[in-house]
């Protein structure tokens, strides 16, 4: 058995870094966890390293892990959209009510952004990355942020007339390369 200091992870207490690498692994039906856990105990580790272990692995151990649930893969996107936008929105008038003193002035131009905010950008946007998350995982969906500002750009180059300087071209082609990356998957042989 390996002595507490080697099963004891210091960095699950560190503040998170500001970036950081993930690497999942799913169980085959079938498989024996040990043999690879065994292979993982093997290797050197940084003492910043952070191992994860799933449910599905601690039923294959054979073990029993308090508080261990596995995330209920079966929760549609509109619902869970419809959750999180209506506690963000009551989080934020809660805010509102108790720090500023709420004015506005309805005009046609006023109503469509909040309209484009609301429909579009939320309820819609949020509907896409919860989709996005339930059919290709949390890197690929995550990688969608990357979009948001040079599609920002272009859509103000083209309706407001904005500037774009070559910086700004070569940074937002560098991070649409990175998002083709990360969803681009070779043709199989």
């Amino acid at each position: 058995m390996l002595a507490m200091a080697i099963l004891s992870q210091p960095a699950i207490l560190e503040p998170a870094p500001s970036h950081a690498r993930f690497v999942s692994f799913a169980l085959h039906p079938g498989a024996d966890p040990a043999a690879v856990l065994r292979a993982l105990a093997a290797v050197e580790h940084d003492p910043k390293s952070v191992i994860g272990v799933g449910p599905p692995l601690a039923e294959g151990l054979g073990r029993r892990v308090a508080g261990l649930r596995a995330f209920p893969g079966d929760v549609p996107p509109f619902p869970s959209t419809a959750v999180q936008l209506i506690g963000g929105a009551l989080a934020s008038v809660l805010l509102m009510l108790f720090f500023e003193t709420p004015h506005w002035q309805w005009t046609p131009r006023f109503a469509a952004a909040l309209a484009w905010n609301t429909l579009a950008m939320s309820i819609l946007g949020m509907a896409i990355y919860n989709v996005m998350l339930d059919r290709h995982g949390a890197g690929r969906a995550s990688s969608g942020f990357f979009v948001v500002p040079g599609a920002s750009a272009l859509m103000a180059f083209v309706l407001l007339n904005e500037y774009l300087s070559a910086m700004a071209i070569a940074g937002l082609a560098a991070s649409t390369v990175g998002v083709v990356l990360v969803w681009w998957r070779p043709a199989a042989r």
